[in-house]
């Protein structure tokens, strides 16, 4: 929050702007790892990649008499949390031999089934470029910039088969950064954005990208309100 605050301070000392104060929600799509990545269509799976989402922040646009105004967007943008639940072997060398799991051996696990339940999160701060326009009342914009974030997830791991298997959990998470895209539409407070995000993943590295099953673009589609003050 700190962070946050020092942010918008910096920005609204460089920019005499017509500043607005933004809260939006909606709902954010996450783009799945793949196939084969912390779930297999060869086994029962579920994958929830939509999520609702929000974003607070402040829009700080140049006064002009043109017809394009230009300025800056800040804010924190959470992208919410992207959930799976999938069956697999539960002996790694068993993957491409698909066991049922009726020959399950509890002792060394040989012929198991185990589950994965798993939750991906990204929330960080955005900074963008913005361009305004006003379109027959209504003021349409655009811009680009970056999101830094940080990137978890966490995976319950437990056994179909019971035995002597002790559940445990993975964690991980880190500071990624993603560059994206955004477009607005606002009718006096009314305030609607669009973005994608190029790339969202969790913090694990050196595991051939299976940081989380989420990995790549994020979409955010939001409404709410834009006040100025």
């Amino acid at each position: 929050m700190r962070l946050l605050l020092a942010l918008l301070f910096l920005v609204a000392s460089a920019v005499h702007a017509e500043d607005r104060f933004e809260v939006l929600g909606g709902t954010c799509r996450y783009t799945p790892v793949g196939n084969g990545v912390w779930y297999t269509e060869s086994y029962a799976h579920t994958l929830n990649m939509t999520s609702s989402c929000a974003f607070i922040g402040m829009a700080l646009v140049k006064p002009s008499q043109d017809r394009i105004r230009t300025g800056y967007r800040v804010g924190y943008a959470d992208l919410g949390v992207a959930r799976t639940d999938a069956v697999f072997p539960m002996v790694d060398a068993e993957q491409a031999s698909h066991p049922s799991g009726a020959n399950c051996d509890p002792a060394t696990f040989s012929g198991c089934l185990g589950r994965g339940r798993g939750e991906q999160q990204a929330k960080g701060l955005s900074l963008g470029y913005l361009a305004e326009m006003d379109a027959s009342g209504a003021i349409l914009g655009a811009e680009i910039g970056a999101f830094l974030y940080q990137g978890s997830w966490s995976v319950r791991i437990t056994s179909e088969a019971g035995g002597t298997f002790k559940p445990f959990t993975l964690d991980w998470s880190g500071v990624q950064i993603s560059p994206y895209i955004g477009l607005t539409a606002r009718y006096g407070y009314l305030t609607a954005m669009y973005r994608i995000y190029g790339s969202i993943r969790a913090a694990e590295h050196g595991c051939g990208g299976c940081s989380g099953v989420a990995q790549g673009k994020a979409t955010q589609a939001l409404i709410g309100l834009s006040v100025p003050f």
